[in-house]
Order: structure tokens, then C-alpha cells, then sequence
């Protein structure tokens, strides 16, 4: 610790990995365009930034006998409910969106309804089904499992 030039050059960034964690060999995978954005939406879904360390996990929950979703464990049941819920929450999210603009156009407009938004009610409809499906699908997955909550929560 001389505090020499190449002491001084190395501030912030990323700390150096320590020897033996360092990853040094690579595998290359061959995917159709089909199969690349399948990996892409699945490592995204999951909350990955990097597909990479999707598969990384992914494989090593395999090697374990367990299924994985954001690092955690899962029954393949539970991933499916748990991809077709992010799906819906995005499409409610984008609804959401489309009507604030629609108030807002009132808002401006002195009441005037715009054009597109009688498109928006049959979405809605559709996703309220949706919803509604999914939840059942989810309670009779879950059978007999107790509520944790107890009773009328």
C-alpha cells in the first residue's frame, strides 16, 4: 500500500472476483429465432437482466431436480400461473393506461368521448374473464391446500 500509480488508477467499479469464482469456460448454444426469444421472454419474465444468467440458473435447478423461478423452486404448475398472471397484470397495466388517456381527453374536451374508446370495453370484458378463469384454475390446482390467512380473511 504505497498508494504507487496503479493503486491510485483502480477506483469504484466493479470489485475483482475472486480466483476460483471466476467463470472461464463458455458453452455455445445454436437456437432458431423462435427459440432465441423464447429464452429471451422466459429469462426476462423471471426477472433476469441477462439471459445468460437465466440459463445458468435454470441448468443448475435441473441439476438439482427443481424447477426455477426468480431463483426460488417452483412446481412447473405454479411457473405456468405464474407466467399467465405476469401476462395478464401487463395487459391490465396497458388497459390502465389507455384509460387515463381517455379521462384525460374528457377532461379536455368538456366530456367528448374519444373514438377509440368504445375498442376499450370489449378488452376489459376480456380480461376480466380472463382473471376470472385464471383464479379458478388456481383454486382447483390448490385443492385441499389450507389458506395460511385462516378462515374468511
Amino acid at each position: 500500500m504505497d498508494g504507487g500509480p496503479a493503486e491510485r488508477r483502480r477506483r469504484g467499479g466493479r470489485p475483482p472476483t475472486a480466483q476460483g469464482k471466476r467463470r472461464t469456460r463458455g458453452i455455445t448454444v445454436r437456437l432458431t429465432d423462435e427459440e432465441y426469444a423464447a429464452w429471451e421472454w422466459a429469462a426476462t419474465s423471471a426477472g433476469y437482466r441477462q439471459t445468460a444468467a437465466w440459463v445458468r440458473d435454470v441448468v443448475a435447478a435441473a441439476l438439482e431436480g427443481r424447477a426455477l423461478v426468480r431463483g426460488v423452486g417452483l412446481p412447473r404448475e405454479v411457473l405456468l400461473f405464474v407466467a399467465e398472471l405476469r401476462h395478464l397484470g401487463n395487459e391490465i397495466i396497458r388497459e390502465g393506461n389507455n384509460l387515463n388517456q381517455v379521462a384525460r381527453f374528457m377532461n379536455a374536451t368538456d366530456g367528448e368521448v374519444p373514438e377509440y374508446a368504445a375498442r376499450l370495453l370489449p378488452l376489459v370484458r376480456r380480461n376480466q374473464e380472463m382473471v376470472l378463469d385464471l383464479l379458478e384454475r388456481i383454486r382447483a390446482a390448490a385443492g385441499s391446500v389450507p389458506d395460511s390467512a385462516g378462515p374468511d380473511r
